[in-house]
């Protein structure tokens, strides 16, 4: 929220914190109210089987989060051609996240002089240019010769994002 990046995973994280304080402020009528409902049969069976359904549900999350920490090691293999996701863009500006994908950019493009980038992304609500030309403004200002930098200024989703960045990559005739 205080980088004014809001997507389902700040407001999944918002909704919990809002319940978590609820709970906090409401313990002993929502404590009373749980132990009267499970009471009864019907509640003991609806208590078990929310239980149940959260459990598998860290259970999963868990899984997937180690699975994604497993394989977020960093690759060493050098490559001519990178593709750089777009973000949110703040007028001209680079927003938090997209400053970050920049920088490591610029890493990379600086490591291996022959290797282009591919920026993608195209402009979204309250940016004033897109999220292409914002990275493309930053990396050249940092050095990095224009030429090596090709734009996809026209996607929209991360999705779009691959299949327009591939497209070019065919064009070009970039084995894929």
């Amino acid at each position: 929220v205080t980088t004014g990046e809001i997507n389902i995973g700040v407001l999944t994280g918002l909704g919990f914190a809002v319940v978590l304080t609820l709970y906090a402020l409401l313990f002993e009528p929502v404590n009373k109210a749980v132990k009267s409902f499970n009471q009864k049969k019907a509640g003991k069976i609806a208590t078990s089987v929310i239980c149940t359904v959260l459990a598998l549900g860290i259970g999963v999350g868990g899984f997937a989060f180690a699975n994604v920490a497993k394989h977020s090691t960093a690759n060493e293999k050098q490559t001519d051609y990178v593709i750089v996701l777009g973000c949110m863009v703040r007028g001209d500006r680079p927003g938090i996240f997209l400053s970050k994908r920049i920088n490591k950019a610029y890493e990379y493009l600086n490591k291996y002089p022959e290797a282009y980038a591919v920026l993608s992304g195209g402009q979204g609500n309250g940016e004033d240019i897109s999220e292409a030309r914002c990275m493309y403004n930053a990396l050249t200002q940092m050095g990095i010769e224009p030429s090596r930098l090709l734009l996809e200024e026209k996607s929209t989703s991360t999705k779009e994002n691959f299949e327009n960045s591939v497209a070019m990559f065919n064009d070009m005739g970039v084995g894929m």
